[in-house]
């Protein structure tokens, strides 16, 4: 049987890379949005501290001048967090991106696979039949021998 060869396993290989490099930007993008989420959630936990502080200086322990710090810390602290929201739905959409653009590149790189396979089964398929082909020959040629040899004892 003659071994199966994939004319198309350069494009195969070449797809199996833009697979691991997209699937590589979108774990990278992932990461990004778990950093973000995590640093706008210390920074609104940071602000509810804040804030509770606040509260507490309104009791009078604080002079006007110590409110007024806290106070502006606080509106810091804030747009602070509306920033880090914005990043954070920046980075979402980004790695919304890398996952399409990473699903494409795994279905194309399914697609090839699957193409190989199709191919390698209508290599053994032709294959089979030549081999068959070549025993029925084979049968043939011996039975036309035999009978060959029979009718040529008779005489």
């Amino acid at each position: 049987m003659k071994p199966f060869v994939f004319r198309l396993e350069s494009i195969l290989q070449l797809r199996a890379r833009e697979e691991a490099r997209a699937q590589e930007a979108f774990e990278q993008a992932m990461r990004l949005v778990s950093q973000a989420e995590l640093d706008l959630r210390t920074a609104r936990e940071e602000l509810g501290r804040m804030e509770k502080e606040i509260c507490e200086q309104r009791g009078g322990r604080a002079t006007g001048n110590d409110y007024v710090v806290f106070l502006n810390a606080a509106r810091v602290r804030r747009e602070l967090c509306e920033k880090l929201a914005l990043r954070v739905d920046v980075v979402r959409k980004e790695m919304e991106k890398q996952r399409a653009l990473f699903q494409a590149a795994r279905r194309r790189h399914e697609a090839m696979i699957k193409l190989r396979e199709r191919h390698r089964l209508a290599h053994a398929a032709i294959e089979q039949r030549r081999e068959e082909n070549a025993i029925s020959d084979l049968i043939m040629s011996r039975h036309a021998m035999n009978a060959q040899a029979a009718t040529s004892h008779e005489f």
